[in-house]
């Protein structure tokens, strides 16, 4: 994976996975392939970047599904609706990715 100025995984395993969201790629999202191959690097770098940390994470040809460490700010929202599909999830949609 390449550097990111912020974000990252955190560790706690104990850890309420509480902030929930599938987001799609706007620009691979009828492309099964890059989706799967470079889905998840997208989302991961454009959350990274605003300071979030992932508690749980998982992707598909389809869509990719994250835990984050707290919700996404309406302000952050705005900014990543231009680049991606987002929509809350639950912690249900973890246990299949």
């Amino acid at each position: 994976m390449s550097e990111y100025e912020t974000g990252g995984f955190w560790a706690d395993d104990i850890s309420k996975r509480g902030h929930c969201y599938k987001i799609i790629p706007k620009d691979i999202a009828q492309d099964s392939r890059q989706m799967t191959v470079h889905g998840f690097e997208r989302v991961y770098q454009a959350l990274g970047k605003l300071g979030y940390m992932f508690r749980d994470a998982g992707h598909d040809s389809s869509h990719i599904v994250v835990s984050l460490n707290k919700p996404i700010s309406q302000r952050h929202l705005s900014r990543l609706m231009k680049t991606f599909y987002i929509e809350q999830g639950t912690r249900a949609e973890l246990a299949f990715v």
